[in-house]
Order: C-alpha cells, then structure tokens, then sequence
C-alpha cells in the first residue's frame, strides 16, 4: 500500500523544497513530519543511506511512478541498491543483514553503537543485562572499516589475516567512488581494531595488505539550509 522514494545528496533539500510548503530546514536528521510534496500526502524522514543529507518519502503506492518522474524530471539522477550501496560503505553504515546480522555473536556494542544505549541511567529494559556483558568484555570482536593498500577487491566472507593467522572476516567490500579507495569493512578480533592497524585480507589465495580506519570513512559536509 505504501511507496517509498530516496532523494539523496548535496542538494536534495533544496530540489524537494521546491515541491512542498514544508520547511524542511525544521526538520533535524533522523526525524519525520507529515506534509504534501506536489499534492501527494507524505510522511518525510530526513534520512537515508548514503552518508548524504536526505530524504526518505513514503507515499500512497498509486503515487510512486509521478513521484520518480518529479523528481528525475526535475534534475535527480536515477540510482539503485548498487550505487547506494557503495555510498553507505565509505559513510561507515553497516547494513543490516550483511555486517550485523545473526547466526554471528555479535551485538550493538560491539558493532560500535554503545553510544546510542544509556547503561548508566539506571533504567532497566530487555536486553540491558547482554549489553552490558559486551561492554565489559575485553575479548569480543569489533566492527572495523578498511582501505586496501595494494590491488585488490575485499568481497564478503574473505578471511581477514595477521602474521598468516586468520583474526576476522569481511563483510562488505567495493569501490568508493568518492574516497577513490577499494574499501571493506568487517569484523576483527579486539585490539586489532585501532585505526592505523595493518591487516591483511586474502583474496583468491592471496594476502593483501590493507589498513584499518577511523569511523566514519566519509563525513558529508555540512551546508547552510
């Protein structure tokens, strides 16, 4: 019943602005609000997965086919799951499903999140008890983002090694076009997590050195509304 189209970039606040009375300046990032863009009723999320500003529109399904032409029509470049994905990579956003995802045991903290959960308000909730097992365990493995220094492509599921043993495994791997870097990201074993770190990641039988970043890889710059 629902349709959904992402308006992501540099200037994807001022394109949409041009088709709706609301200021979307108000609206702060990862926050929604109700309102018409060229008449169809929307709920518009500035959000989006791409490391860009941005929004995320969800409309009547009848609407989506004259809401793509608004926007392409009006100087938006097409673009699909691929090129975003790519995108999210050098923004430092895993994806769920590919580097968070079960059967691993794996968890927020650990992926790097910790700071979103408040352990120390002394609030109980479901799951507070596991968290804070994680926060305090010094062995578990952590999250990491990654530039290859040699040639090579990381792919998901290649070995992450050091000194010939295998510490890691990467979960997402492919060329950031804005970086110009073949980037990865993965999980490693603690301490070997600290950007600098020299790594390797075999590729078809091969190691190749790669170096471990700060988060997030691609910081947007921000602009006046």
């Amino acid at each position: 019943e629902t349709g959904k189209l992402d308006v992501q970039g540099p200037d994807a606040a001022a394109l949409v602005q041009r088709f709706t009375d609301i200021d979307l300046a108000s609206i702060k990032y990862f926050w929604a609000t109700n309102g018409d863009i060229d008449g169809v009723p929307c709920r518009i999320s500035r959000t989006g997965y791409t490391g860009e500003d941005g929004f995320e529109l969800f409309f009547p399904v009848g609407e989506t086919v004259r809401m793509w032409r608004l926007f392409v029509e009006n100087g938006a470049a097409p673009s699909g799951l691929g090129c975003r994905d790519t995108l999210r990579l050098e923004a430092s956003l895993p994806l769920s499903g590919s580097d968070v995802a079960p059967p691993y045991n794996r968890n927020p903290v650990w992926a790097g999140f910790g700071r979103f959960v408040k352990l120390d308000k002394g609030v109980e909730f479901v799951g507070r008890e596991a968290l804070q097992r994680a926060k305090d365990d010094p062995e578990g493995e952590r999250l990491v983002n990654f530039f290859i220094t040699e040639r090579g492509v990381p792919r998901a599921h290649y070995p992450i090694m050091k000194d010939g043993e295998q510490v890691g495994e990467v979960t997402s791997g492919s060329y950031g076009p804005t970086l110009d870097k073949y980037l990865g990201m993965g999980w490693v074993k603690a301490g070997l997590h600290a950007p600098g770190t020299r790594l390797d990641v075999l590729i078809r039988e091969r190691q190749v050195a790669v170096e471990v970043l700060p988060r997030p890889m691609y910081k947007r710059v921000k602009r006046e509304e």
